[in-house]
Order: C-alpha cells, then sequence, then structure tokens
C-alpha cells in the first residue's frame, strides 16, 4: 500500500493547472454558440486531467492511483481531439494551437512516467 501523496507536488498536476488555467482564458474568446459546445468539452476534458492525478494521489494504493492516472491519459488524448478541432475550425490560432498541442504531449509524457513507475511500485 502506497501513503497519500501530496499531489500539488506532481509536475504533471502543476503543468495540468496552468494548462487548464490558459485554456479557460482561450476558449472565452470562443463565438458565443460555443459555450455549450467546444467550449464546454475542452474545459471538461482539460479539468479532469488535474482532477483525476489529485483524487488518484488519494487512493491508498498504487494499483488505485495508477487508475486514475491513466484516467488523466484519457483526459488529455479528448483535450488534444477537441483542441485540434478548435484549430481546424479557426477558434485557436496556429501558432497558439501548437503550443498547446505541445503542453499536451509534454504533460503526457510526464504521465506516462508517472504511471510506469507506480506499476514497477506494485509488483
Amino acid at each position: 500500500m502506497g501513503a497519500m501523496r501530496d499531489f500539488t507536488e506532481l509536475t504533471a498536476w502543476q503543468r495540468a493547472i496552468d494548462l487548464t488555467e490558459e485554456l479557460y482564458r482561450s476558449t472565452s474568446g470562443f463565438p458565443r454558440s460555443e459555450a455549450r459546445g467546444l467550449v464546454d468539452q475542452i474545459r471538461r476534458s482539460v479539468g479532469s486531467i488535474g482532477a483525476n492525478l489529485a483524487e488518484g494521489a488519494g487512493r491508498p494504493s498504487n494499483t488505485d492511483f495508477r487508475r486514475f492516472v491513466g484516467y488523466s491519459l484519457g483526459s488529455l488524448n479528448e483535450l488534444e481531439h477537441h483542441c485540434i478541432v478548435a484549430q481546424r475550425v479557426g477558434f485557436l490560432g496556429p501558432q497558439h494551437a501548437v503550443a498547446v498541442l505541445r503542453e499536451i504531449g509534454e504533460i503526457r509524457a510526464m504521465t506516462v512516467a508517472l504511471r510506469r513507475s507506480l506499476a514497477k511500485r506494485e509488483t
């Protein structure tokens, strides 16, 4: 069994919360017609990345934590999809989209490394 962890010390969580803040600001400039569409989807998926890391860190076992890390990876993939759509329809400018997609990739790499680390501790 693992001890409860301070999720705020996880670099992946720190980067995820920064990305959440950035995308909340960016999506506030999307067309009003997207308030219940792409804006909600982006905000929901970006918010769940850090939220799942936080929830998993509070779980009693590495196995449970790893499961929530997996949920974060799913949210990263979903977010990447929504950001690609936002770029393709012109809501995210090309340079901003490249930066956001790069950050998603970097957070994904950290999250995959965290999941691997937790898997090693299970055996």
